[in-house]
């Protein structure tokens, strides 16, 4: 994670603690899918999620979607990603919510190509934060399952 995340939290002028991510993907909510590697049993891959509410609607909040270097472009994050769909699915949530930096355009294009789009609590779309949203440095992305309501 701190490979691959730290330099766009620091650009983006959010903290990163090595201790404050460790709490965040061992807090009694998390949800860990995890990717080894055959050969080697190693770790290649994880998206780390958390069932949770917004405004009132189930849905499934990918916090971090993770993939060594070495694996990427094998669709492995594609797959994860489709797992953490299912799962949402099969727990009848009505949406799976992300955040993506704004300035990590692979990742926005990647999770573009999954059909995610901005999601209306995206800060741009704000009323609090009318004068402050166009600086927001990311996206809030969703998609809907098909259990959603609206």
């Amino acid at each position: 994670t701190e490979a691959n995340m730290k330099h766009l939290y620091l650009e983006n002028e959010w903290i990163w603690t090595e201790a404050r991510k460790r709490r965040e993907l061992f807090h009694e909510d998390a949800r860990l899918l995890i990717a080894q590697g055959k050969a080697t049993g190693e770790v290649v891959g994880f998206i780390h999620f958390r069932f949770l509410l917004e405004d009132e609607c189930p849905v499934l909040y990918v916090y971090e979607l993770q993939v060594d270097p070495k694996f990427s472009r094998k669709k492995l994050g594609r797959h994860l990603m489709i797992c953490a769909e299912l799962i949402a699915n099969k727990y009848k949530l009505e949406w799976v919510m992300l955040t993506a930096f704004k300035s990590n355009t692979a990742s926005q294009k990647f999770f573009r190509g999954l059909r995610y789009d901005i999601d209306e609590t995206s800060p741009q779309f704000s009323f609090e934060d009318m004068f402050d949203n166009d600086e927001a440095t990311y996206d809030i992305l969703s998609k809907k399952t098909r259990h959603c309501k609206t």
